[in-house]
């Protein structure tokens, strides 16, 4: 890690199975996730501002990862402005990159909590950090899908002012059905899949028998017929009302939305169910163990349930950091102290 954030230079090596990074709030160990995770989805996933992963005062950040015999790198600039990925030290473009990337990773963070609370857009950047590096059409179309949204939005803007002529439509609302299609039959399939998983987890971390679902909630059935059909009420808002882009999941306890009864252990254990349901998700699609990263994951778990988490993963590599050290862990194991950037080896 070069001027990653508030790490300078850092040089880490891995167990092949539990690395932990203990350290307080804002010492940096967030920072280590992050930048393992930037080779999975190849972005920082908290924030899409070049600079802000920049450390301050600094022009560049670099970051290097040798994995299954492969080294990886992304380096980011601010003048001029740019971003370089390459393998074995080989620049490639970012379609290149992620179909020849054999490094995959599920995240989760305090943030992921709020999944069943939040709005469906987050729900759909979820959606979108998890299929698009596994699934290459998905990545492409969801990159066409967001460009053609814009131009149809524009449109029906040009269209109310009596600036466009209804024929103008016909070009984009093809690319927009073809494209919205692709997404929505991806997503469904991805959450079948989970769907198919997390129930056993959930049952498994929680030590309770409650019924865990996802239920997918698509934005249209037909959605050539709802373009038509919603065509006058889009003119009126200026934005196209139907799509892969209003589609949405809930996660179900007993058949009721997870955010009107359970109690913050059963969302905390039903999400880490999600993420090892993901998990196997990309393990059955690549046939490559993806390596886990779980931030402050321990946090309001009792020792039962820490004790049941890590027996779900004890045949994992995995990354954890916490405020203090787990107990249960799966040898052999690294661990590593974290303060302002600086990491050092404990064990």
């Amino acid at each position: 890690m070069e001027n990653f954030r508030n790490h300078t230079k850092n040089i880490i090596s891995f167990s092949e199975k539990t690395t932990i990074f203990i350290g307080e709030n804002g010492s940096g160990k967030t920072n280590i996730i992050e930048a393992i995770y930037s080779f999975a989805i190849l972005k920082p996933f908290r924030s899409t501002k070049r600079e802000i992963y920049i450390k301050e005062e600094e022009n560049y950040s670099k970051l290097t990862i040798e994995a299954n015999q492969k080294t990886l790198e992304i380096y980011w600039e601010k003048t001029p402005a740019r971003t370089v990925f390459k393998k074995d030290k080989i620049k490639l473009k970012t379609s290149e990159f992620l179909k020849e990337k054999e490094f995959y990773a599920v995240l989760f963070t305090p943030d992921d909590l709020n999944l069943p609370f939040s709005s469906p857009s987050e729900r759909r950047k979820l959606l979108f950090r998890v299929v698009a590096p596994v699934h290459r059409e998905y990545f492409e179309s969801h990159l066409k899908f967001e460009k053609i949204l814009r131009q149809r939005n524009k449109l029906l803007q040009r269209y109310a002012e009596q600036q466009a002529e209804k024929s103008e439509f016909e070009y984009w609302d093809q690319e927009f059905i073809k494209h919205s299609q692709i997404l929505t039959q991806y997503r469904k399939d991805f959450l079948k899949y989970i769907n198919s998983k997390i129930e056993k987890y959930f049952q498994e971390i929680s030590q309770n028998k409650k019924k865990l679902s996802i239920n997918f909630i698509p934005s249209s059935e037909n959605i050539a017929e709802d373009l038509e059909k919603n065509f006058q009420k889009d003119i009126i808002i200026g934005s196209t009302s139907r799509g892969a882009h209003r589609d949405d999941f809930q996660i179900l306890i007993n058949d009721e939305n997870l955010t009107k009864k359970a109690s913050r252990g059963e969302v905390r254990s039903a999400i880490l169910a999600f993420k090892l349901a993901e998990r196997d998700f990309i393990q059955e699609n690549k046939e490559i163990k993806p390596l886990l990263l779980f931030d402050d994951v321990f946090s309001e778990l009792d020792e039962i349930h820490r004790r049941s988490f890590l027996k779900l993963i004890k045949n994992e590599q995995a990354v954890i950091n916490s405020t203090e050290t787990p107990v249960f862990l799966s040898e052999p194991y690294y661990i590593y102290e974290v303060k302002n950037g600086e990491v050092s080896k404990i064990n």
